[in-house]
């Protein structure tokens, strides 16, 4: 009973203070804070209340700057990357009201909560879009120049770093540092550190982009703290055992080498900073080594063997996990849908089919409770094509080719710029590996290509405005004097 007491009183706290932050920040108009107090909650999750729903504090926040936001929406129009974003945001919306509300998906006789129903999910989905798309267009307005990039990159850094920190002292303190603040179980894992977020996989994700945004810091600037920060997201990544976060966190370190400049000593750095925590980790704590080696070989050889199929497409398909085998096969079985998307997160409902004609995945059936598939792909190229089919994926990438132009334009002679180019196109490839369904750090690494796509517009169009090059009063005088 105390523990429930503890529980509910805790969570309402947070709900409270998920609620009351924004929400005093945004009346007090000070805009400073309320980017920082975003970029917080994007990297930990102890902030994200477990009420009677759960919607993340990030798109929580977002709904509350709706009213601000929503007046930005023409002039992010104008914007390429922006004018990308709301279509695809505007495409999930309308294939979540038809595959939800309209003709909603069928639940094939798994006892769902409302909650998990194609209705529940697509109503659910469609708030926290339009939350995440409103944090995204609030934070791209706070960016006016070099200075706003400056600070943004400093806070994101400062929130990863926090984030892998945490998770290092609660695996060197042996504390469960998440159910201790929130009083909700966590999903621990023996040998496998979370920190402050949820799961092992959610810690690894904001390590594997705190890589990334140090690598890009140090390609402009050496400083011993961003290589002290780096080996702390580097102990971390690793130190959460998740195969899926070190390989994005490699496909954003292989994107910077190829597009940052200057990013070659970093990245030795990086991989040093790994290779010093492989084998740190590893002497310090001889279950590390053999926990990776059941995740990595023993789980995944036993899960391809139980298939219980001859197809080498499925038999590969199943090395993805739980989450993702089932969306695969179903879009392979249904390839229209690969094309046009199941609509937002909803594919759960329509996988739950094909995953209850593999053996390996019987035992979402032996619960009494059982609700079937309720956790979407984890795998961003895959989410984004169940969610919104290759034209929802094709969007996307017209979003980071837009971004990418934009901020190498202001890349070219200067340092902030040249590191919030790299972490942008870092992030997008990251995304591509590894989605989370609960972090809005995705969508807070957009904004630097909304921000430099706008500032070069405005550019554009000054001097077009005075094609010479002179300021148009000046134009205007030497027109007059002749």
């Amino acid at each position: 009973m105390t523990g429930a007491l503890y529980y509910g009183y805790i969570q309402y706290f947070i709900a409270a203070l998920e609620l009351g932050v924004p929400t005093l920040l945004l009346l007090t108009n000070r805009r400073s804070s309320l980017v920082v107090w975003i970029s917080l909650i994007c990297c930990v999750d102890v902030f994200n209340a477990k009420l009677a729903v759960n919607i993340p504090a990030g798109p929580i926040a977002g709904l509350i700057l709706l009213p601000v936001t929503s007046r930005w929406l023409v002039a992010t129009f104008k914007t390429g990357t922006g004018r990308a974003l709301l279509l695809q945001c505007a495409y999930l919306l309308l294939l979540g009201v038809i595959l939800g509300y309209l003709v909603p998906w069928s639940s094939h006789g798994v006892r769902r909560a409302f909650n998990e129903t194609a209705q529940g999910r697509a109503t659910l989905s469609i708030i926290r879009l339009v939350g995440d798309i409103s944090l995204v267009i609030y934070v791209a307005d706070y960016v006016r120049g070099r200075v706003e990039m400056s600070r943004l990159l400093h806070w994101v850094f400062v929130g990863t770093t926090f984030a892998s920190a945490a998770g290092l002292l609660g695996y060197l303190t042996s504390t469960d540092l998440y159910t201790t603040l929130t009083g909700v179980k966590s999903q621990q894992v023996m040998y496998r550190l979370h920190g402050l977020n949820y799961e092992p996989r959610g810690l690894g994700l904001i390590a594997a982009y705190g890589t990334v945004v140090c690598v890009a810091m140090l390609a402009q600037r050496f400083t011993v703290t961003v290589v002290f920060a780096l080996l702390v997201d580097a102990a971390a990544l690793f130190t959460a055992v998740s195969i899926s976060a070190v390989g994005a966190a490699a496909v954003g370190l292989l994107a910077l080498a190829i597009f940052q400049r200057g990013a070659r000593v970093p990245l030795i750095l990086a991989a040093v900073g790994c290779l010093s925590a492989v084998v740190a980790i590893g002497s310090a704590q001889p279950h590390w080594a053999e926990q990776w080696t059941e995740h990595f070989a023993g789980h995944e050889v036993g899960e391809v063997n139980q298939s219980g199929s001859d197809d080498r497409f499925t038999r590969v398909a199943v090395r993805a996990g739980a989450f993702d085998a089932p969306a695969l096969l179903f879009l392979r079985d249904h390839p229209g849908y690969a094309l046009v998307g199941t609509g937002p997160e909803l594919i759960v409902v329509p996988d739950t089919e094909e995953a209850a004609k593999l053996p390996l995945y019987h035992w979402l059936w032996e619960q009494d409770s059982s609700q079937g598939i309720v956790v979407p792909p984890t795998i961003g190229v895959l989410y984004q094509i169940a969610n919104g089919g290759a034209i929802g994926l094709g969007l996307i990438i017209f979003i980071v080719a837009f971004g990418w132009r934009s901020l190498l334009a202001l890349a070219t002679d200067d340092s902030v710029w040249g590191a919030a180019a790299g972490v942008f196109i870092a992030s997008f490839f990251i995304y591509s590996v590894q989605v989370s369904t609960v972090s809005a750090i995705p969508y807070l690494m957009l904004a630097p290509g909304i921000a430099a796509d706008r500032i070069v517009n405005c550019r554009t169009a000054r001097r077009q405005a005075s094609p010479s090059g002179y300021t148009v009063p000046v134009v205007a005088l030497r027109s007059v004097l002749g």
